[in-house]
């Protein structure tokens, strides 16, 4: 707006010049990208098409050897009794299918043998010939056994294979699993085909493998372009093959026994990569690709077509097939001429605005004149008309320019009229204002306005009310700073930030009442400024926001909780492991000491000392709620009357103990040792609260659907700072010796873990009384039986096979057992005390067994062992925490259980009763 007329007119000049030339770039653009597309899409469909036929032909010609070894079998024309002589007419095979691998049999008692011309080699593995072991046979030209050993597997069982089990599984033909070869690093599939007898009975398997490495030659000889890219993968994201050039996907560096499959997602491939990841962006993941899907993605700034097909042609066979090309493929040339289409674009530009110049010059010489006789009139010169000297346009504005000169006196009685109506305008002006005033009157939060230098110039009543000044007139004489805001610096920073930025929203604060009391606010303000712009006042809305402050300090607290109570429980496996090889060990070492011998109460001691740190380790799970409960229907009222006496006798003399129990039945859902423990730690500590004596009352309530057990004392009570820890672990305000910070630790963990909730309500010198609600149950039961120990003898003779992941307790475990006479085995873990046990279940008496291990853990173990033995006799060990034991093992209810740490009577006893066969397995 502020332009020359002459500027002006060159600028449009050269914008109907350019403007025509850049939108006819930008259309012819757009189709040339169009044009791509569609023929990116074409070639797409051609690669995938070309692919899809490639991998039915080479699947097909895999599987047509299984099915004609099949067919011969069913005809009886297979000798499979002559393993040396199917050896080697599968090894024949290999010449059938490009890339064929291994061609074999497995019978249905697991035995195995086969032939692998690409690689020269037999393999068998059969009870007569190799003794179970899994041997590989170099070979000579014609396929005969040489007497030179590749390999040799021991206890091989084919039946334990994945392609055997995906056999098994299959109603006909079908493919298992890719496989990565442990000899090439290279991912092989496997054919495989069940074969039955004509009374539907299992005689075998047999299998074909085949290497991917020939898809991945075909892929890389496809034309994709440039610098496009196809690649095969799972519906799990792992690569079958690919046309990147990558170093076989799947294979490792060197050779090792079980290299990594290479992930699409992972690729070294960008393209790949960025495909993967935008088919696993989508609704559903790549499980729910159905049918063929385009999609266009970007990497480095380069957009790609990308064209994803699932190829389900073969039974066992889930695939996708992704074509990558790159736009810029195709866009080489058409960005070519763009760049002439912008250089013709500049010479345009450049001769527009020569014209348009010269057009300017001519146009705007008469409006000067123009100008000059307005400027005149602007200062009140009536008298300076425009000379009239020409009959065009310009000519016909200087005229009207004239006639509009005269008018401008009728102009100014108009202008007292309007006078007239501007105070019309104030009087509902002031209408508006009231309305505002009633607003500002009645509103909850404080409004105010005050200068920039800090001193109140209006605030409404309920401000006044929230700072806590009698009157608004007490309020205005104050300055704002020193007086109603706890931190100077935040009054400044508020001024200086509305002096910059013109408003602030929810800045928070604190502010001072004149009590001394502080509150919590929040601060939405904005400036006001004068006609010069000048900063000269500004007004605001604020909230206290106090409650919601301290809500939040709430859930802090709760949250840090929680998170405390996690370490506990995180530890609690690692910490008993250590403590029962401290146990177990000073157990070994006092048993083999004379009692009078002076050093027998050295391992005493160490003992007495784990078992106080297990204690500890037992009061952190009771604060994480993660100790095993013993929950039952519970009346709280008899429980209480029943630990009364008890109670008493815990405190000292000058305390009191007083009861006020509801008259109505108090039955809750509980672990009754565990409510006990609670009501001992709550009333020792109100006695440690009144070292001057005092009562303490203890009361029980039902309030809908919850039972109320309060513990109140009149001892010296706790300020706000020391309620807020009161339940942290380890806090104590008792003299160094005299707590360990567990008592009301333990005390929370196990209200929440019995789904309750705790309350404090404690000030200096007025007491303290702490509220627990529990949800209320049925009916209490009349009694509950108590799991029997035995009290015989701990020794015998049997075999007992211990599996534990643990070296140095599996080595204390043994020392224990040998004591009491015990013969006993050992494995490192689940898979490999499996072995053992299959070797030999007759000769072993019992299992114990650690139920969280690698590789097999111990109910996985047991239940196997059962298979073999349905009688066998087991007893689980264990050092986590109730929650991770149920998680990690899924432990059956009822079976033996014995918690680490334990010492070697514990061991000794809970053996027994297990090979005893005691009624109830119970846990120790």
């Amino acid at each position: 707006m502020r332009l020359p007329l002459r500027a002006v007119i060159v600028l449009l000049l050269v914008l109907f010049a350019v403007l025509p030339a850049a939108l006819i770039g930008a259309i012819s653009y757009d189709g040339s990208r169009e044009a791509v597309r569609a023929m990116s899409q074409s070639l797409r469909g051609e690669i995938v098409s070309r692919v899809a036929q490639h991998l039915d032909h080479f699947l097909e010609s895999a599987a047509r050897v299984n099915q004609a070894n099949v067919e011969s079998a069913r005809q009886g024309l297979l000798p499979l009794e002559d393993r040396e002589a199917m050896a080697r007419y599968f090894w024949r095979q290999g010449t059938l299918v490009d890339g064929i691998g291994t061609v074999a049999f497995s019978n249905a008692s697991g035995e195995f043998f086969g032939g692998n011309r690409a690689e020269r080699y037999l393999v068998f593995a059969d009870r007569r010939t190799t003794h179970g072991a899994y041997r590989r046979y170099a070979t000579d030209e014609g396929g005969r056994r040489t007497s030179r050993v590749l390999s040799d597997l021991p206890f091989y069982d084919a039946r334990s294979r994945n392609w055997y089990l995906t056999a098994l599984n299959a109603t006909g033909p079908t493919w298992a699993p890719i496989s990565v070869s442990t000899t090439e690093g290279r991912l092989d599939l496997t054919a495989v085909s069940p074969w039955y007898g004509t009374d539907n009975a299992l005689r075998g398997v047999f299998l074909a493998k085949v290497s991917l490495a020939q898809i991945d030659d075909f892929l890389r000889r496809l034309p994709v372009g440039r610098s496009g890219r196809v690649f095969i993968m799972e519906r799990n994201g792992e690569i079958v093959a690919s046309s990147a050039g990558e170093k076989a996907p799947g294979a490792a560096v060197g050779r090792r026994e079980a290299p990594d499959r290479v992930r699409a997602i992972d690729s070294r491939i960008p393209m790949i990569a960025g495909a993967a990841r935008r088919l696993a962006g989508m609704p559903g993941g790549m499980t729910k690709l159905s049918a063929p899907r385009e999609d266009v993605f970007e990497i480095d700034g380069r957009r790609c077509f990308l064209e994803s097909v699932p190829f389900r042609s073969h039974p066992g066979i889930d695939w996708i097939i992704c074509t990558i090309l790159p736009e810029s493929d195709f866009m080489g040339p058409i960005v070519a001429n763009g760049r002439k289409s912008a250089l013709l674009a500049a010479l345009a530009l450049f001769a527009s605005a020569l014209a348009g110049w010269a057009t300017a010059r001519w146009v705007t010489r008469p409006i000067v004149a123009l100008h000059e006789s307005a400027r005149a009139l602007a200062n009140g010169t009536w008298d300076h008309p425009v000379p009239i000297d020409r009959n065009d346009e310009v000519g016909a504005l200087a005229r009207t320019f004239n006639v509009m000169a005269e008018r401008l006196h009728h102009s100014i009685e108009v202008l007292n009229r309007e006078v007239v109506d501007r105070l019309r305008a104030e009087h509902g002006l002031r209408e508006s204002e009231e309305k505002y005033r009633a607003l500002f009157e009645e509103s909850h939060d404080m409004i105010f306005i005050s200068t920039p230098g800090g001193m109140l110039l209006d605030i409404n009543p309920a401000g006044v009310r929230m700072l806590g000044f009698p009157s608004k007139e007490k309020m205005l004489g104050i300055p704002i700073t020193p007086d109603l805001y706890a931190s100077a610096e935040d009054r400044d920073w508020l001024a200086a930030e509305l002096r910059a930025r013109g408003e602030v929203n929810d800045f928070q604060t604190v502010m001072r009442r004149p009590d001394g009391r502080e509150i919590n606010v929040a601060i939405t303000a904005s400036a006001i400024r004068n006609g010069l712009g000048e900063f000269v006042a500004l007004r605001g809305i604020v909230r206290d926001v106090t409650e919601h402050i301290q809500l939040e300090q709430q859930l802090r607290q709760a949250q840090k909780m929680e998170a405390v109570g996690q370490l506990a429980g995180g530890i609690a496996h690692d910490f008993n492991n250590i403590l029962t090889a401290i146990i177990g060990y000073a157990n070994l070492l006092e048993g083999r000491l004379a009692p009078e011998d002076p050093l027998a109460e050295y391992p005493r001691s160490i003992a007495a000392s784990a078992r106080k740190a297990s204690d500890l380790t037992r009061g952190l799970l009771a604060f994480s709620r993660k100790q095993v409960l013993n929950m039952r229907p519970v009346d709280l009222n008899g429980l209480l009357e029943g630990m009364t006496s008890l109670l008493r006798r815990l405190v000292r003399e000058d305390i009191e103990i007083l009861t006020d129990f509801c008259a109505e039945p108090t039955p809750v859902l509980a672990d009754p040792v565990q409510v006990e423990q609670v009501l001992m730690n709550l009333v020792t500590n109100a006695a440690d609260a009144m070292p001057a004596g005092g009562k303490i009352t203890l009361e029980t309530r039902g309030r809908e659907g919850h039972v109320i057990l309060s513990v109140a004392d009149t001892g010296t009570g706790m300020d706000e700072a020391t309620q807020d820890k009161i339940f942290d672990p380890f806090f104590t305000t008792k003299e160094v010796g005299k707590g360990t910070g567990l008592g009301l630790a333990m005390v929370y963990g196990i209200v929440r873990q019995h789904k309750g909730t705790i309350y404090v309500d404690s000030e200096p010198g007025r007491g303290t009384c702490i509220k627990i609600s529990l949800p209320a149950s049925g009916p209490a039961l009349p009694g509950m039986d108590v799991v029997s120990i035995s009290t015989g003898p701990m020794t015998g003779r049997e075999t007992i096979l211990v599996a534990e992941d643990d070296a140095a307790l599996r080595g204390l475990v043994r020392e224990m057992l040998q004591q009491f006479g015990y013969s006993v085995l050992l494995a490192a873990d689940g898979l490999e005390a499996f072995e053992i046990y299959r070797a030999d279940p007759g000769r072993i008496d019992m299992l114990l067994v650690d139920l969280v291990m690698p590789r097999m853990n111990g109910q996985t173990f047991y239940k196997a062992a059962q298979e073999l033995n349905p009688g066998v006799r087991a007893l689980f060990y264990s050092g986590y925490s109730a929650d991770l034991v149920a998680s990690e093992s899924g432990l059956d209810p009822g079976m033996h259980l014995l918690h680490k740490p334990f010492t070697i009577n514990d061991l000794g006893r809970k053996v027994r009763d297990v090979l005893d066969g005691a009624p109830s397995p119970g846990v120790v």
